[in-house]
């Protein structure tokens, strides 16, 4: 995916280039490919104008012209391809208050935010790099392109990113970034929060998390910043953790655990999260908080396995021997799906009788008699105390019926 990617850029900046205009892929995505790392897609940037590019593509999309962008499809891949630009005034610490289209691919380069992220490819390979960006790669340290506070003060949401990058890619911070970020962190709750949530969720994705949310300590964001200054206390602890075999769920209930629960909800609500998945986080948090010493597949009855399910039950057990052990067994979900293959049912689903079958054993109308008579049979199930078949179960309940 990754060569077929680069070759069709390629096949655009021939374009552009055979019509007189200078064009280089740019940006994150050289900064991948120095790396070897995944290419998930590719930007360009151009001396044509907008309206030139739009001129010699069949498919474009208008998504940005007032920036300069345009998103040309090839082979049904989107490409952004923008024209050189420069930046000026950000009155409200995000976006520049205008735009300046220019023809040198170094005014474009300069308004960058890392050096890392600052380089440019052409379709021979050669790249161009005026900032120091390869040789930062080598070091493996985050730099900003100029003067850290201003552009911190041009896009403040670039102090998060520089921890994110640190997450991602385990690259330290330069000292004078982060100093900057220490002294200009308030900046960031003038940026709007989505834009924050949408690092903070890739931050927790990182693979070097653990790196991340240290400089999201010591940089003091987590001191005085809103929402993050509800982590302050739990981080602590957390930081002495080794939470890189979570998931980025897990990662999540683990900061709520250690969030004083009175927060927790404004937290949540303050980062804007999709419903579903706090819900999800907000479930597995309370599995956590009533099965808080559970740390051996044996320590819990099997109907309750059965109603927490594989996932659940596997995260609960990696949080609670991570917290209680400091490791998590490398076999733990084969522990787990052992047991699973041993009880008659997997799954509350896997019952043979439904809501109806009762309605009609018990010729009763329906109610909430009916689930938590369905969750009497699952555990009956689980237990041996009947098999898993129609007419037994049905026997069951009418037995029971008698004694009532």
């Amino acid at each position: 995916m990754g060569m077929q990617l680069v070759m069709t850029a390629k096949r655009i900046l021939e374009k552009l280039e055979s019509s007189g205009f200078e064009a280089y892929m740019v940006g994150g995505c050289v900064r991948d490919m120095l790396l070897n790392r995944p290419l998930h897609d590719i930007d360009i940037c151009t001396s044509a104008r907008p309206e030139e590019v739009i001129s010699l593509f069949e498919r474009t999309v208008p998504t940005g012209l007032k920036h300069g962008t345009v998103t040309v499809v090839e082979d049904d891949v989107p490409f952004e391809v923008t024209t050189f630009r420069t930046e000026e005034g950000y009155s409200d610490y995000r976006r520049p208050d205008r735009v300046q289209f220019v023809d040198s691919l170094k005014q474009d380069l300069s308004r960058r935010d890392f050096t890392i992220n600052a380089m440019a490819l052409d379709r021979f390979d050669r790249l161009y790099d005026y900032f120091g960006g390869r040789r930062d790669l080598e070091r493996q340290v985050i730099r900003t392109v100029g003067e850290p506070r201003e552009r911190f003060a041009e896009d403040a949401l670039r102090m998060f990113r520089a921890i994110r990058f640190s997450g991602q890619l385990g690259f330290s911070v330069g000292e004078k970034v982060l100093s900057a970020i220490r002294i200009h962190r308030r900046l960031l709750e003038k940026v709007a929060r989505e834009r924050i949530t949408h690092e903070f969720q890739k931050l927790l994705q990182a693979p070097y998390v653990e790196q991340g949310l240290r400089l999201l300590w010591s940089s003091g964001i987590t001191r005085d910043v809103s929402p993050f200054h509800y982590l302050h206390k739990g981080l602590r602890e957390i930081l002495s953790f080794s939470i890189q075999a979570l998931t980025e769920r897990e990662r999540w209930v683990l900061l709520l655990y250690h969030m004083d629960e009175q927060y927790r909800a404004s937290f949540l609500h303050a980062l804007r999260l999709p419903k579903a998945f706090v819900k999800e986080i907000k479930r597995l948090l309370r599995h956590l908080e009533h099965y808080e010493h559970v740390i051996d597949v044996e320590d819990i009855p099997a109907y309750d396995l059965i109603r927490l399910g594989e996932e659940d039950f596997v995260s609960l057990l990696k949080l609670n021997q991570l917290m209680l052990n400091r490791s998590v067994a490398t076999d733990l979900r084969q522990q787990i799906r052992t047991v699973l293959d041993n009880l008659p049912i997997r799954h509350p689903q896997e019952l043979c009788v439904n809501g109806k079958d009762l309605q009609l054993f018990r010729k009763r109308s329906p109610g909430p008699w009916i689930q938590e008579e369905l969750d009497r049979l699952v555990k009956a199930v689980v237990e041996g105390k009947v098999p898993n078949e129609r007419e037994a179960i049905r026997a069951f309940v009418m037995e029971d019926e008698k004694h009532e």
